[in-house]
């Protein structure tokens, strides 16, 4: 009788005790929604810095992606703002975003824009595969990423590129890109 009471017990404070990094986990997601759901949403580095924890934002931001019952926005955005976590975590999540068989080319555009925003120069193998994409709106935002890149390699693709570009929205791209 004493043993069913003790495990009872601890039955009754286990919850309890996990409670309290649940609750914060909420409180955080709820932040992280709120902030994404704003009119214009918030680029402001600083204010996703200042959540926490950048493993925990993190998280959450790939969890909110990964959740299919949140707008498509909400999940384009966490994309987004997880370029503020420069981190082998956050190329990882981008990388899988780009790649997702099936993806939508809002998102695989987010995903290449993102690790560009996180990576800067060091993104550009990442980058480049894009430049070959089936969609305009994943060329362009490709060839703007190469084209921040101050390095002779980016300009090369980007010249490369220009040669055989045959859409008038990309060719655009890869020539202000060139002219940087």
């Amino acid at each position: 009788m004493r043993a069913r009471l003790l495990v009872s017990a601890a039955l009754l404070v286990l919850p309890a005790m996990a409670a309290p990094k649940a609750h914060a986990d909420d409180a955080l997601r709820e932040r992280i929604v709120t902030l994404l759901s704003a009119y214009e949403g918030v680029n402001d580095p600083a204010i996703w810095r200042g959540l926490g924890p950048e493993s925990e934002t993190l998280a959450q931001l790939v969890a909110l992606y990964n959740d299919g019952d949140q707008p498509g926005f909400v999940r384009l955005r966490a994309v987004g703002a997880a370029a503020h976590f420069p981190s082998p975590a956050a190329r990882t999540f981008f990388r899988a975003v780009a790649s997702q068989a099936g993806q939508g080319d809002l998102f695989v555009r987010q995903a290449v824009a993102s690790m560009a925003r996180a990576f800067g120069d060091a993104a550009l193998e990442d980058v480049e595969p894009y430049l070959a994409h089936r969609e305009t709106i994943v060329r362009e935002t490709a060839a703007q990423a190469l084209g921040a890149m101050r390095i002779a390699r980016a300009r090369t693709l980007l010249e490369s590129r220009l040669r055989i570009e045959r859409d008038q929205v990309v060719r655009t791209a890869l020539s202000r890109a060139l002219r940087r």
